[in-house]
C-alpha cells in the first residue's frame, strides 16, 4: 500500500512539473533584444539610428528563424540551410548598416558567439 501511495505521489508530481518544462519556447523579441543587446554594448560608436536598426534587423531575423522552426518540422539539415541563408541576409543588412571597423567588430563578435556555443554543447 505504501508502494502505491509513493508511486501515486511520484506520478502527480511528474504531472505537475512537466507543464514547466514544456512551455519553455523560443521567444523570438527575446532572443532579438539579448542580441541588439550584445551587439549594441560591444560596438564602438554606434549612433542612435544604427542601434535602432541593429534592434529592427534583430527582430527580423528571429521572427524569421520562428518561421523557419515552424516549418521545417524536425529536418535538422534543412533548418541548418534555412539558419545559414538567413544569417547571411541578416549579416548582409548589418554590413550596409555599420561602417566597415564597426562591421569588422560585429563578425568578430558574431565568431566569438559561435564558438562560445559550440564549446558549450561539448
Amino acid at each position: 500500500m505504501k508502494t502505491i501511495k509513493t508511486f501515486g505521489l511520484l506520478l502527480l508530481l511528474c504531472m505537475l512539473v512537466s507543464p514547466v518544462f514544456a512551455q519553455r519556447r523560443f521567444d523570438p523579441e527575446a532572443m532579438a533584444k539579448r542580441q541588439s543587446t550584445y551587439i549594441i554594448n560591444n560596438i564602438t560608436s554606434l549612433t542612435a539610428p544604427q542601434k535602432d536598426s541593429v534592434q529592427v534587423i534583430n527582430s527580423k531575423f528571429a521572427k524569421s528563424i520562428q518561421e523557419a522552426w515552424s516549418n521545417n518540422s524536425g529536418d535538422r539539415q534543412a533548418m541548418r540551410d534555412t539558419m545559414m541563408q538567413l544569417r547571411t541576409k541578416r549579416d548582409k543588412e548589418m554590413q550596409a548598416l555599420l561602417t566597415p571597423d564597426q562591421f569588422k567588430q560585429y563578425q568578430d563578435l558574431m565568431a566569438k558567439a559561435r564558438n562560445t556555443r559550440r564549446r558549450d554543447r561539448q
